[in-house]
């Protein structure tokens, strides 16, 4: 018993530690965080430009693609990052690609930087981000699919318990995980009667 509870007097100081280099980091590192959120928020707004069409017009408009990819969601990156370097990608062929490489991407590394940050709560990175009022706003994506949801369960379970997640945060993600594909405005509604605003970016393409 003497062990265990040496054990775990050694380990508090660590996980202290661990955290305040968190916060360090997110103090030092506040504006690249936060302008590559900003792309992030660009590309999952454009994302849900498809969502918008009638089937018509999203057939008509995966020919166009290519183009409409160079010519306006690169041109009205609203960052100084570079759309093509971040996806990975040289053209998306087609709206399926495109959404599906933000996704993967922009969740990865939203993973990632909650990995090395903490919960990127607005409190804690006293910053707005696509001009959001940060009292009741959290940051998210429309676009998602169920792919990466063991992790972020476990992640929002951790943050919350340390204390960098606040409760109406937690509770936002648990209702998006149970969804599928794309946040609808049903779903929009509801967590507006909640009081909890969608982080969504306001740049027009």
């Amino acid at each position: 018993m003497k062990k265990i509870v040496l054990i775990i007097f050694l380990l508090l100081p660590c996980f202290g530690f661990s955290q305040k280099i968190k916060d360090s980091l997110l103090l030092s590192d506040k504006e690249k965080i936060k302008e590559k959120l900003d792309l992030m928020f660009y590309l999952d707004r454009c994302s849900t430009e498809y969502w918008k069409k009638t089937k018509e017009e999203r057939i008509k408009s995966d020919k166009a693609f290519s183009f409409f990819y160079s010519d306006t969601i690169l041109k009205n990156n609203p960052t100084s990052l570079n759309i093509k370097e971040y996806l990975g990608l040289f053209s998306p062929l087609n709206w399926k690609g495109f959404m599906e490489a933000v996704y993967e991407k922009n969740i990865s590394e939203y993973i990632v930087m909650t990995e090395k940050y903490g919960y990127l709560s607005y409190d804690r990175m006293d910053v707005n981000i696509n001009n959001t009022d940060r009292t009741n706003a959290v940051i998210v994506f429309v676009m998602r699919s169920k792919s990466h949801d063991k992790i972020i369960k476990k992640l929002i379970k951790q943050e919350k318990k340390i204390g960098n997640m606040p409760q109406r945060d937690y509770d936002y993600y648990k209702f998006v995980l149970e969804r599928k594909s794309v946040i609808t405005k049903k779903d929009i509604e509801k967590l507006k009667r909640k009081d909890i605003e969608l982080n969504i970016s306001k740049t027009p393409l």
